[in-house]
């Protein structure tokens, strides 16, 4: 398992950090640490020398501050393979071409530029809507704590396992409880989408359950008509260490997860959110 971990040295992407770590330690995986930062482009010819001095210089600092995040880790890591990648393209560019090879992409919620009110920080949305792999956000406030409750809220009933091992893998790692939810909104819901919903998820706790044998899953239907209140309300009854969504590039993201309640989900959640892109 490769981890590929995207920071800016700030805070919250250091918890980012910490929690990669953790899955490391745990799964025996690989981490890359990446951090991108823009070239100055010279005004003009005249001054291309000196820019080019500036940039070279500030690479430097950069790749030892990596370095030494690095060696930080190894040294109390010492069992876990960890490399430091500089990039100078765009950080979008940066981490998506980065994250070919990876498991995972691990990252903060809110970088050091403070800005608030932006899903899960303007970086992070971005990848989670262009990823090819999951992306793992950590949110700015969460402290670790070892995932033993792990909540995929759906209402497509995904079956692909190129969707769901990410989500099973996880919860193996950590020997974890998978919690499935389907939500019905009461107040556009009629009785015969209410009862389809049960009946479809009662199917697919099955249908997970004779290929997840290893995996103890639980399944509930969710009904209300706020889902974000609901579902908050589930994951602190039910001690859920991680909620996972599956999003879709044509609607970001496209099923019970509205943008609206997404954003608000992303705000409010207190929980590492793990986004699965959707098979293509």
């Amino acid at each position: 398992m490769k981890l590929l971990v995207p920071t800016d040295f700030s805070k919250n992407a250091q918890r980012a950090v910490d929690y990669a770590v953790k899955i490391a330690d745990k799964a025996h995986a690989e981490i890359v640490l990446l951090h991108s930062f823009q070239i100055i482009e010279a005004e003009s010819p005249a001054r291309k020398l000196l820019f080019e001095e500036y940039n070279y210089s500030i690479a430097g600092k950069l790749h030892d501050e990596l370095n030494t995040q690095r060696n930080n880790i190894a040294r109390i890591n010492p069992a876990i393979i960890i490399t430091a990648d500089l990039s100078d393209n765009p950080t979008r560019k940066a981490i998506i071409e980065a994250s070919t090879d990876a498991d995972y992409i691990v990252m903060g919620t809110q970088g050091a530029s403070g800005l608030k009110r932006v899903l899960m920080g303007s970086v992070t949305a971005s990848i989670i809507g262009s990823a090819t792999v999951p992306v793992l956000a950590i949110p700015r406030s969460y402290k670790w704590k070892e995932p033993k409750n792990i909540l995929l809220a759906t209402n497509r009933f995904e079956q692909g396992d190129d969707v769901l091992d990410p989500f099973f893998k996880l919860a193996g790692i950590f020997n974890a409880v998978m919690h499935i939810i389907v939500f019905s909104d009461t107040d556009t819901a009629g009785e015969t989408e209410m009862q389809h919903h049960k009946i479809m998820l009662e199917k697919y706790r099955k249908e997970l359950e004779k290929k997840r044998k290893e995996v103890k899953i639980t399944c509930t239907h969710l009904k209300g008509n706020e889902f974000e209140n609901v579902l908050q309300q589930y994951i602190d009854e039910n001690s859920i260490d991680m909620l996972a969504m599956i999003t879709y590039k044509r609607n970001f993201p496209d099923s019970i997860f509205h943008r609206s309640a997404t954003k608000s989900m992303a705000y409010r959640t207190r929980v590492p959110l793990l986004a699965i892109p959707a098979a293509s």
